[in-house]
């Protein structure tokens, strides 16, 4: 092809993209053959139409809505995927394809880059999948941004004692308390540590001092560190040894 043919083509494809990208957004839907040129989310409309003028030249029929419904968000394109609706889950859409859809079709990004934080937000919001319920889709023992958590049993034993954290948000108390009522979460145990927080202190050493001298029942005596079913001298050292 000489040059003045290279430069003709060039001018015409510019000219047929030129073309379909001044008719983004037009006013029908983009998911439906509407009967005009173009289609309302002018992200979808301009993908389409790079890959089939004719929509944004002529009229967006049945073939341009297929294509958007394959390649759009705003159609429920990405829906669904693979990853949990209720919490960032790091892929683009989530496995509810209608709670996916719902929230693509306000925010294309959840979609095509990413179900981040926000888009989990949003489907806490809209999204029946989201809204409460044991399981839910974070975990129990953490702060999840989410209703519910994901151990059924330890979910229900929770939202028993604080119904916020299934019908709201599954913050820091929730957490706490699953740490208290749930075998998973519960804190690694720690030699010294009479109240079982986790941590050997001021209030296990007032625990010691309560229980000082011979155990009632030697099978249930929690300050009897050597285990010589009295709580003495010994026991005081282990606990400063173990001091936190």
């Amino acid at each position: 092809m000489g040059r003045f043919g290279a430069a003709s083509c060039c001018v015409i494809v510019l000219g047929v993209v030129g073309s379909a990208a001044a008719q983004c957004p037009g006013p029908g839907d983009c998911c439906a053959a509407n009967g005009t040129p173009g289609c309302d989310d002018e992200s979808c409309c301009q993908k389409v139409c790079l890959t089939d003028p004719f929509c944004c030249d002529v009229a967006w029929d049945s073939l341009c809505a297929g294509v958007a419904g394959d390649t759009c968000p705003v159609c429920g394109a990405g829906c669904p995927g693979s990853g949990n609706c209720c919490a960032a889950n790091g892929t683009p859409g989530c496995d509810d394809a209608f709670c996916c859809s719902l929230v693509c079709v306000g925010d294309p990004f959840c979609c095509d880059t990413d179900w981040d934080a926000a888009c989990a937000l949003q489907a806490t919001g809209l999204c029946t999948a989201c809204q409460g319920g044991c399981p839910g889709g974070g975990d129990c023992c953490t702060f999840n941004g989410t209703p519910g958590c994901d151990n059924e049993l330890c979910c229900e034993d929770v939202c028993t004692v604080d119904s916020f954290c299934c019908t709201s948000l599954w913050d820091a108390l929730c957490a706490e308390l699953a740490g208290k009522l749930c075998p998973p979460c519960a804190p690694e145990p720690v030699d010294g540590d009479i109240d079982g927080d986790g941590v050997v202190g001021i209030v296990d050493f007032t625990m010691l001092l309560g229980a000082w001298g011979s155990c009632n029942e030697c099978a249930a005596c929690p300050a009897d560190f050597d285990g010589d079913c009295g709580v003495g001298v010994e026991d005081f050292l282990f606990l400063l040894g173990h001091w936190s």
